[in-house]
């Protein structure tokens, strides 16, 4: 005998649907994210008082964060093409691959920090 899917063997079985405003269906996709759920696990939690199943967690997002990684990962390929070019010229690259390095660290600690996590 075949082993049912997870979408057959699903307890849920239900679906509904509800209205939100625009500005409501944010508030609510924003507290969903600071809280590391969606937002059925999220209204699960606050409305049946229980704990979101813990595969429905997610990380928490913080946009600025996210950006100034995304930053880091511009100037570490400004650095790498500029160590190319500076190594098609016979240039000593020593200043060049420093720099480089200092940009991956200061990614790390960024990567860490959108994570909740410490270095």
């Amino acid at each position: 005998m075949a082993s049912r899917s997870g979408s057959n063997t699903r307890k849920r079985t239900l679906a509904k649907s509800f209205r939100f405003s625009e500005d409501e269906w944010a508030e609510m996709q924003n507290r969903a994210n600071r809280a590391g759920m969606n937002v059925a696990d999220l209204v699960r939690s606050q409305c049946l008082d229980m704990p979101p199943p813990r595969k429905a967690r997610v990380a928490p997002f913080d946009r600025k964060l996210a950006c100034q990684l995304l930053g880091q990962l511009g100037k570490i390929g400004s650095n790498i093409n500029q160590i190319a070019h500076a190594a098609n010229l016979g240039k000593t690259l020593e200043g060049m691959i420093e720099a480089a390095a200092i940009d991956i660290m200061e990614m790390r600690v960024i990567w860490f920090e959108t994570h909740g996590k410490k270095p």
